[in-house]
């Protein structure tokens, strides 16, 4: 069975939009969604498909997609908006999608962020938090981790390349071929060059990926070196000083630097 790009029917253009909280999971790739496609042409769809008030499909992409691709009607429920839309739909989502790691770390690091964000609407509307979400409602990285089981450098990571990864990068990370970690070094390369990158394949992202982080662990070793050798000349001079004089120079360094590490500010005259 043939599947277009968008996954539909012919060039039948798309009528119902996605709610943006639906794209917090990945759609089934068109290899994924080729058994869905015949299973609903031979029985029809089962589950209908949920609509957010705004007429926007909050749960349900891939058996929209399917039921077009079948030429099958598909049926539409509204949901009633009593509770949290995001609880919603992880909750429908999250442990009937058989998600790799590195899949859910990306739905992490969206979560985090989108409960962060209800909770700050929700708080300025000077409304409690819907006693379907006060699971999540301020969590921290390390709470977020375990609802998803994934650890919090992997969500930190999942969060760089949401934020600096190039659409290529991003789903080449959610489609399985490159890893979160690897994706979070090449996030920092101007767009056009992560495109380049993901293009050549999973083998140069690695590669160029390790000579990021060589380069940060030189710049790194560098400034580690030059820290060192500083702190060493500075003991060398100050053991040759006699004990008023050293104490002299180390109240003047600390003088000089001031507060929290800053310079301080030179003294009126």
């Amino acid at each position: 069975m043939a599947l277009d790009t968008n996954g539909l029917a012919g060039s039948e253009p798309r009528q119902v939009e996605f709610h943006p909280l639906s794209g917090m999971f990945p759609l089934l790739t068109l290899e994924q969604l080729i058994p869905l496609v015949a299973d609903i042409g031979r029985n029809g769809l089962r589950e209908p498909i949920l609509l957010h008030p705004n007429g926007q499909i909050l749960d349900g992409r891939n058996r929209y997609r399917a039921c077009r691709q079948a030429g099958v009607k598909p049926q539409f429920t509204t949901w009633d908006a009593n509770g949290s839309a995001l609880a919603l739909v992880l909750s429908r989502n999250l442990h009937r999608r058989n998600l790799t790691e590195r899949q859910r770390a990306m739905v992490a690091a969206r979560a985090k962020v989108q409960f962060e964000q209800e909770a700050q609407e929700r708080m300025l509307a000077g409304k409690a938090p819907h006693p379907g979400a006060n699971l999540h409602q301020g969590r921290s990285v390390a709470q977020v981790s375990a609802i998803f089981r994934v650890s919090p450098r992997l969500i930190a990571y999942a969060a760089r390349v949401l934020e600096h990864g190039s659409p290529e990068l991003v789903q080449a990370v959610e489609a399985g071929r490159i890893a979160v970690s690897t994706a979070s070094h090449l996030a920092g390369l101007p767009e056009r060059e992560q495109t380049e990158v993901v293009a050549m394949g999973p083998k140069e992202a690695v590669a160029r990926a390790l000579e990021i982080r060589g380069k940060k662990a030189a710049a790194t070793t560098t400034w580690q070196v030059t820290l060192r050798r500083c702190t060493d000349f500075l003991h060398r001079e100050l053991v040759k000083l006699d004990g008023k004089d050293r104490q002299a120079v180390i109240a003047g360094i600390a003088g000089h630097l001031g507060a929290g590490g800053r310079p301080a500010a030179p003294a009126s005259t």
